[in-house]
């Protein structure tokens, strides 16, 4: 908005300067003191909103530089862990360890975990989940549908869920007061886990901070959900 704003305030200084120049030169205008004075305002209007466009322009110049740094490291993560070969083993035991490491140190997330369904689906149950303060990993933790239905229920309908604000998503907000508070985590990204067509699990991400989570992110997580799917089939 800032630099929308400078833009089009240096645009119009420089555009009454340029019609007020012309105006002198053609001798529409004659030469005044007065014009003299206004030419000289104009400039000294024109700098400081230039600069902002400018100093805008440099910012978003970096941010776009350290956007694709980001991508290029998240798409070098992606080509080292498609040559895994615990995942063309089916090892899956230790490709997921692998895998809910890898996420956490790529994306700087706290927490990374994989859960499969139970054969009704009435459950998911954690195969691995991967602790960065601790280095350690956990499994065969175990959450009911019966104690968390918005959740499950928005598997169903949307089994990708970015819930920047953990505590107030429609899908998350239910793991509160049990789960999101204790921890302290604030933020998840969750996404599917595909078999042959089925949902049969997830790939849960958090971080214990507020975070925004990006759409590359959200891709990487999912590319790295297939190569899970590969090793379980």
């Amino acid at each position: 908005i800032l630099y929308k704003i400078s833009l089009v305030i240096s645009g119009l200084i420089m555009a009454f300067y340029f019609g007020l120049q012309s105006s002198v030169v053609f001798e529409y205008v004659k030469y005044t003191e007065v014009i003299g004075i206004l030419g000289y305002a104009c400039f000294l209007g024109f700098v400081p909103f230039f600069l902002v466009v400018v100093l805008e322009f440099i910012k978003k110049s970096k941010e776009v530089q350290r956007k694709n740094i980001y991508l290029n490291k998240l798409n070098s993560v992606i080509i080292s862990q498609s040559h895994n070969t615990l995942f063309y083993e089916g090892d899956i035991s230790e490709g997921a360890k692998v895998l809910t490491k890898e996420v956490t140190e790529s994306i700087e997330s706290d927490r990374c975990s994989i859960w499969l369904y139970n054969k009704d689906k009435s459950s998911i149950i954690c195969q691995q989940l991967y602790i960065k303060s601790e280095d350690k990993w956990y499994s065969n933790i175990e959450l009911f549908r019966k104690d968390f239905t918005p959740y499950f229920d928005h598997l169903l309908i949307d089994p990708i869920i970015v819930a920047n604000d953990a505590e107030k998503h429609s899908a998350t907000s239910c793991f509160t007061e049990s789960y999101l508070k204790p921890l302290g985590i604030k933020s998840m990204l969750d996404v599917p886990i595909i078999f042959r067509g089925n949902i049969i699990g997830v790939i849960c991400i958090e971080n214990l901070k507020i975070k925004e989570w990006k759409p590359c992110e959200v891709d990487f997580a999912q590319m790295l959900s297939s190569l899970y799917s590969f090793a379980f089939s």
